[in-house]
């Protein structure tokens, strides 16, 4: 951590709350960047406030054992677990029969190389919103260390680091995580199949 970063802690649990604007635009991409791979469009601005309060909540509690960047990262992420978290829990989708003539329409009109790449974006989308769903649908701790490891491309001893725990801790709970994703994964894909 640098000594800047350090002065700017220590004025801002001193009570001079508006270094901590200058804290945000020294973080404000890192954060933005964490947001961005996880939430919808629409809810990133929110979402990155949110990030942004609880640091400032927290910031008494940062102790400097690790890294001030992973301690952001680590905030950010769980602020968008907290997001799908509540977002998830009363969600429900609806199909119109209009929608189904509409595909059926579409079909219709579309060339076969062009429904060849219309099914792979479509495949490759439902991919995506079926491991979101899945993901969703973990512990917050495992959805963590999954998200740090294949989202941000952090090493298990990275991740063993951040979070104060031992480097074989850690690779049991990602094997773990996995093996949970997995299951959630067969849950949605089989609760997809049976729409269709």
């Amino acid at each position: 951590m640098t000594k800047h970063i350090t002065d700017l802690i220590l004025d801002i649990r001193q009570g001079n709350i508006d270094r901590f604007e200058e804290l945000i635009d020294l973080h404000k991409d890192q954060v933005l960047r964490i947001v961005q791979k996880r939430i919808d469009y629409q809810a990133i601005e929110e979402v990155c406030q949110d990030c942004f309060i609880k640091i400032y909540n927290s910031l008494e509690k940062f102790s400097g054992k690790s890294p001030f960047e992973n301690w952001i990262t680590r905030i950010s992420i769980r602020t968008c677990c907290d997001y799908w978290r509540k977002s998830y829990r009363n969600k429900e989708v609806y199909a119109s029969a209009q929608l189904d003539e509409d595909i059926q329409t579409l079909e219709l009109l579309m060339n076969d190389s062009a429904k060849e790449k219309y099914n792979k974006e479509q495949s490759l989308k439902n991919t995506k919103e079926e491991l979101t769903l899945a993901l969703s649908k973990l512990k917050p701790k495992d959805r963590t260390v999954l998200e740090l490891v294949y989202f941000l491309g952090w090493s298990t001893k990275e991740v063993a680091e951040a979070e104060g725990k031992s480097l074989t801790a850690t690779k049991v709970r990602l094997m773990r995580a996995r093996k949970k994703l997995r299951i959630q994964m067969e849950i949605v894909e089989g609760a997809q199949n049976e729409k269709k």
